[in-house]
């Protein structure tokens, strides 16, 4: 979309605000970066009613006659300890397995 069009010009002059430029900039741009940071926020968080723990001990606390697992929170994909993965990627936590499981998450694929 022309910014002439953007800013509801039709005429053909040459000349064009700076202030219609910005007034162009925002509203074209303004729902992309708020759509990606809802769209990053969401995949940084875990489910509703998902507790997650930064230390193993305290999700062990949590639920001893479970599973603690590492919960890759934007994936939503679990590992169990032994596994490439667990307690090592980037944006991750400790959960209970069958919480996490009721959250949306599920078991690694490929057994990594």
């Amino acid at each position: 979309m022309s910014i002439r069009r953007a800013v509801g010009r039709h005429d053909h002059r040459d000349d064009v605000s700076a202030l219609e430029i910005e007034d162009w900039i925002i509203r074209c741009s303004l729902p992309k970066v708020f759509g990606g940071l809802i769209l990053s926020i969401a995949l940084t968080m875990p489910a509703f009613g998902l507790e997650t723990f930064s230390q193993e001990a305290q999700a062990q606390q949590r639920c001893p006659t479970d599973i603690v697992v590492w919960l890759n929170l934007p994936t939503m994909i679990w590992h169990y300890k032994g596994q490439r993965w667990y307690a090592r990627t980037q944006h991750g936590a400790f959960a209970c397995e069958k919480e996490a499981a009721a959250g949306g998450a599920r078991g690694t694929k490929n057994g990594q």
